[in-house]
């Protein structure tokens, strides 16, 4: 039995940091101010929140969103509730994910929309410190190493991470796990579509890699993955917005009865007090909002395939 976030795939998660600082410090220009990420996040929400029929603040499935930062583009010099024109381009670039600039190709996918908030830690004036260490310390092996006048390279210094990290036995990326169930092994992953440290996508990707290698029957009967909307890194009942739910009674219950679980209850925080409960769907399905009962309780909402969306129904929850 295994129970974790996926967060193995250090060269991209690093990597995403970088591109995001790096995107956002361009130039004077191109800095988002961190006051204006929230108007960021109220804007990509209103564009989204209704796709799950309800809207409580939270987009159910971010992947789909695509809402252009170009609608807040100011129209007269810069003000707190508006983005330059540079600023619009720096966020279509970190919306876009890390690219190899010689190839085109992607290195790590993008950060979701709707999660804006919590990019503090990866997008203030300086970088995160441990992807800052990580790339001086172990891909440049660099004490010195500049940031500002030497930035990291999505060519030549992503291929030399990826073959320090492949002298090392930490990169948890090999989704060849029929050893681990062929012993009775049950895997369960979760992440947040709101994480800024380890983009999203990586857990889906590898999630769908894994069925690739082990085959449907048996990813079905021993592989979960549920993606938490509005979650942000992990479970816990910390922080402004946060979800808790217990992964290891999910994972206890599946051995004890030997049935998949498909779905979850998680409850949702703010500053510190519970104020909702929040069904979680294994992926690839979505809570949807029945169209009735109170819009704060998870039997409210169904676990339906992405392109089975409900009739929009406007509520408010937190």
């Amino acid at each position: 039995m295994a129970v974790g976030e996926f967060i193995g795939d250090n060269t991209r998660h690093f990597a995403n940091q970088w591109w995001v600082w790096q995107a956002l410090h361009k130039d004077g220009a191109s800095t988002i101010q961190l006051e204006k990420l929230p108007m960021i996040q109220r804007a990509a929400v209103a564009a989204c929140d209704m796709d799950d029929g309800l809207a409580d603040g939270l987009i159910g499935d971010p992947s789909r969103c695509a809402f252009d930062p170009g609608v807040l583009q100011c129209k007269a010099g810069d003000q707190a509730d508006c983005l330059t024109a540079p600023q619009v381009t720096a966020l279509r670039t970190v919306y876009a994910g890390a690219r190899n600039p010689r190839t085109n190709a992607p290195v790590a996918p993008p950060l979701m929309r709707g999660g804006e908030t919590n990019w503090t830690p990866i997008a203030g004036p300086k970088p995160n410190p441990v992807s800052l260490d990580h790339f001086k310390y172990f891909v440049l092996r660099d004490p010195g190493w500049d940031y500002t006048t030497r930035p990291v390279n999505f060519d030549a210094d992503i291929a030399a991470a990826s073959v320090q990290m492949a002298r090392l036995p930490i990169g948890l990326t090999n989704p060849d796990i029929r050893r681990f169930t062929a012993r009775g092994g049950r895997l369960l992953l979760y992440a947040g579509w709101s994480d800024p440290f380890v983009p999203p996508q990586i857990s889906v990707e590898y999630y769908e890699r894994v069925v690739a290698a082990v085959g449907r029957k048996v990813a079905d009967a021993s592989v979960r993955l549920f993606m938490v909307p509005g979650l942000r890194n992990c479970a816990g009942t910390a922080g402004a917005d946060n979800f808790s739910f217990d992964t290891m009674a999910i994972l206890q219950q599946w051995k004890d009865s030997g049935a998949a679980p498909d779905q979850f209850v998680a409850r949702r925080f703010q500053n510190g007090a519970a104020v909702s409960t929040r069904l979680v769907c294994a992926y690839p399905k979505v809570a949807i909002y029945n169209g009735t009962g109170n819009p704060r309780e998870a039997d409210s909402f169904t676990c339906r395939a992405p392109q089975q969306r409900a009739a929009a129904v406007t509520a408010t929850s937190p």
